[in-house]
């Protein structure tokens, strides 16, 4: 699988955890997990909406196999029952129908999911992406947490800019 995409970074590990962070600071509910994203909530639809307009993007980085190319990955949104969780499953690779990604994070709320399963999707159940482009140091997709940092910390744009090449004007 290392051929359409590499192993997260502590680039990518570091954006996610500033998402998690500007989430934290804006809803500071000791119950709440921090990185659990409500699919619901109007902003990330949008978000949503926009990265799956564009997954093509990712799905021809991922197929290139350029190695300037690093943590590409996908998120799905996966229901069990009543239950749903955006999922980042990193690396991915095309198959016969559709693709195949290790899921990266340990669920919150999924039980059938586990950290490290294979997971099967097609490009319609992709909600989000990224990729760094290593020769321009640059961060792309991640549209969900541009739009979490702009609705609950929009001072936190800036810095996710200047550290990770993450532009969410875009």
């Amino acid at each position: 699988m290392a051929s359409a995409a590499s192993a997260p970074s502590a680039q990518a590990s570091a954006a996610a955890t500033a998402a998690a962070a500007s989430q934290a600071k804006a809803k500071p509910k000791a119950s709440q997990q921090a990185l659990e994203i409500d699919p619901n909530e109007p902003h990330i639809k949008r978000a949503m909406k926009k990265a799956q307009a564009r997954s093509g993007e990712v799905l021809k980085v991922a197929a290139s196999g350029d190695a300037k190319y690093e943590n590409v990955g996908v998120r799905v949104l996966v229901r069990e029952g009543s239950s749903q969780e955006i999922v980042w499953l990193m690396p991915f690779e095309k198959r016969e129908k559709g693709y195949v990604g290790i899921v990266n994070a340990a669920p919150t709320v999924l039980k059938r999911l586990q950290f490290r399963m294979f997971y099967p999707f097609t490009q319609k159940d992709i909600v989000d992406w990224m990729y760094t482009d290593t020769s321009k140091k640059t961060m792309h997709g991640q549209f969900i947490t541009c739009a979490q940092v702009r609705k609950d910390a929009p001072e936190d744009a800036a810095e996710l800019k200047r550290r990770h090449g993450l532009d969410c004007a875009r």
